[in-house]
């Protein structure tokens, strides 16, 4: 049920009341405050959603290979851009930054999974999938900021934007792309289960 003014201010601290009683009445007009149980909650309908950030950078080369769209990459507060690029490197003699070879692992894999679909036989050969976005939406770090440790990541959750270029489907009068899930949950080395699906036409393909 929706509670009296007086109801809140009466929870309110004292120094809140105090100092900015004369601003009271002007918030909670602009606002709904509910009260159900043991629970108080202001919703604060009159702020509408923020608007997408820019990318925090925007990845065009990966081992020598053109990335054709360049990828965007949106990143946290808690990770920089010279951290995220340290999780990649270019030699296999040197190790991925804060003993987290993941992310570039899945990054990889999927390159070579989409180089595939050059092949003129390949079932996306004619509308083929693209990465075209990187959003890093909450990374764990196991400790940061230790003397004399390297800083280690834990966690990582990415959701990726994969889908082909607009085209007409059969039967359908606007262009649209095809997309497929991008969630990504990165960790590193544990165990863990391996799946695979043998289609019934070739029985020793495997996916």
């Amino acid at each position: 049920m929706l509670v009296t003014l007086y109801d809140v201010v009466s929870r309110l601290p004292f120094a809140l009341i105090l100092y900015q009683a004369p601003f009271l009445l002007f918030y909670f007009q602009v606002t709904v405050v509910i009260h159900l149980h043991n629970m108080l909650a202001v919703i604060h309908d009159h702020v509408s959603p923020p608007n997408k950030p820019e990318p925090s950078l925007t990845l065009q080369d990966y081992n020598g290979q053109q990335l054709s769209p360049a990828i965007r990459v949106y990143l946290p507060y808690n990770l920089t851009a010279q951290e995220f690029l340290t999780l990649f490197v270019s030699s296999s003699e040197t190790k991925p930054g804060f003993t987290f070879p993941a992310l570039q692992n899945w990054f990889s894999r999927l390159l070579q999974n989409f180089k595939l679909q050059d092949q003129e036989d390949h079932t996306f050969h004619k509308h083929p999938y693209r990465l075209h976005e990187i959003d890093v939406q909450a990374v764990d770090w196991f400790w940061r900021g230790r003397p004399n440790q390297e800083d280690r990541l834990g966690f990582m959750k990415i959701q990726a934007r994969i889908e082909t270029e607009s085209y007409l489907h059969s039967g359908e009068e606007k262009e649209r792309a095809d997309w497929i899930p991008g969630a990504v949950f990165l960790r590193g080395g544990s165990v863990a289960i391996l799946v695979c699906l043998l289609t019934s036409t070739k029985s020793q393909t495997r996916h």
